[in-house]
């Protein structure tokens, strides 16, 4: 999902901003093909890339939840894998700390600045939070999976309230 979404993002964002998000997506879609070729899954394609929007403070939160939610599930994932797989999802995950560091730093700064886009921005972390549960809940489908989620939300809930 971030990688559509890093699409999306690219245009209106400060050029050295932008530079990061290019980077950010050769990444993720280096990661996505070392998956596919591993597992022999092929990554569900989007057709359009999903909606985000303009404003730089609203898209660095949304892009935050999303690889805060990477992060998350790289985590876990790594104490259930072994081999190459295993090998792959740290190298993902320590991919996904500088991402999530990046926008929590550009997140710092915009909430540290005060003003409209501060108060902004804490009201979209409210209603991401509120909708994390549900979000969580339809990628971790069933009892296996199940058993992980509050491990993931709670995550994610204190990278946010740590900003």
């Amino acid at each position: 999902m971030a990688k559509y979404a890093i699409r999306s993002v690219k245009e209106g964002v400060p050029p050295e901003i932008a530079e990061v998000l290019r980077k950010q997506e050769w990444e993720e879609s280096e990661h996505q093909e070392r998956f596919e070729k591993i597992t022999g899954i092929k990554a569900k394609e989007r057709d359009l890339p999903p909606k985000m929007p303009v404003q730089w403070h609203a898209c660095a939160l949304r892009l935050l939840g999303y690889e805060a939610l990477g992060y998350e599930f790289a985590r876990i994932a790594i104490l259930e894998s072994t081999g190459p797989i295993k090998e792959m999802l740290e190298e993902i995950l320590l991919d996904e700390e500088g991402h999530v560091r990046f926008y929590e730093e550009a997140l710092r700064k915009i909430l540290t600045a005060g003003g409209g886009q501060a108060e902004d921005t804490r009201l979209m972390a409210r209603a991401f939070l509120r909708r994390l549960p549900v979000t969580i809940e339809r990628y971790l489908r069933g009892a296996d999976l199940a058993v992980f989620q509050e491990s993931i939300l709670a995550g994610v809930r204190l990278r946010f309230a740590s900003l």
